[in-house]
Order: structure tokens, then C-alpha cells, then sequence
């Protein structure tokens, strides 16, 4: 329930990209190669959200020039965060 009102902190290769609420999406460039994505609780985030666990969730994956990847953000029923390729 409280996932459902807060953000997610995504991060590519070590660095904020971005904060995703419930049914967002978002659009990132980034270079071809290795690229680490990952979840986590909201660094900004404030009430409730700011009490959540800080517990994150890494991937890997490889870019080939010119490619395109869709990800998720999924919840598990424990609330723990975790995000995976879509194809």
C-alpha cells in the first residue's frame, strides 16, 4: 500500500536518473555498453516514504549500439522493489 504513494529512485550506472511513481513512465539515453539499473526507495522522499527500508535492487544488462531495452518496476508483496527487462 505504501509503495502504491511513493516513488521509486532509479538509478543508471551509479547516478539519480530519476524519481517513477504508480504508472509512470520514463525515457533514458544512455550509452551502448554494460549499464547497471537500479531501484530504490526515494531519496527525497518525505512522511511515510521517507520511513520505508533502504533496500535496493541492481540489474545488468548490455547495450548494443542503436538498442532499445524496456524495463519494469515491480513490488514484491514484502514491498521490496525490483526491476526487470520486459522482453
Amino acid at each position: 500500500m505504501i509503495n502504491s504513494g511513493c516513488y521509486a529512485g532509479l538509478y543508471i550506472n551509479g547516478t539519480l536518473a530519476g524519481r517513477v511513481g504508480t504508472s509512470e513512465t520514463a525515457t533514458f539515453t544512455v550509452p551502448s555498453g554494460e549499464v547497471q539499473i537500479r531501484v530504490a526507495r526515494d531519496p527525497q522522499g518525505r512522511g511515510l516514504c521517507a520511513t520505508l527500508k533502504d533496500h535496493w535492487t541492481q540489474r545488468e544488462t548490455v547495450l548494443k549500439p542503436g538498442q532499445h531495452k524496456t524495463m519494469r518496476i515491480a513490488y514484491s508483496s514484502e514491498g521490496v522493489a525490483d526491476v526487470m527487462p520486459m522482453d
